[in-house]
């Protein structure tokens, strides 16, 4: 199984804002293999679901502070796992609220 090969860890945080519930950051680059964590940092449970054909898993993250509340992921897909991929979310609590994550072979140069 191939990995990052600085075992990339990303944290994604479900966060309660201005505009409802959301995601702290809309759209993730990183490396295949790279593993994501995923917080609720809400006081209610969350649900996480597919917003496209390639992500497959629903996810459902306690409220903070409760067992269940945080979400370890491979970011690969299940059909190539060593290949690059787009894979998008939403929530269910707030229809708006989506993030994109991208995995790459190389790292991306990142740019304002």
């Amino acid at each position: 199984m191939n990995q990052a090969p600085e075992a990339q860890q990303i944290t994604i945080n479900i966060v309660q804002g201005q505009q409802g519930v959301g995601f702290d950051q809309p759209h993730l680059h990183m490396l295949v293999g790279a593993v994501t964590i995923w917080v609720n940092q809400t006081d209610t449970s969350q649900v996480i679901l597919p917003d496209n054909q390639d992500t497959r898993r629903v996810l459902t993250l306690a409220a903070k502070g409760q067992e269940g509340a945080v979400w370890m992921m491979q970011m690969r897909s299940s059909q190539r796992p060593s290949s690059p991929g787009t894979f998008r979310w939403r929530l269910q609590s707030n229809a708006s609220a989506h993030i994109t994550v991208t995995t790459t072979e190389t790292p991306n140069d990142e740019t304002d």
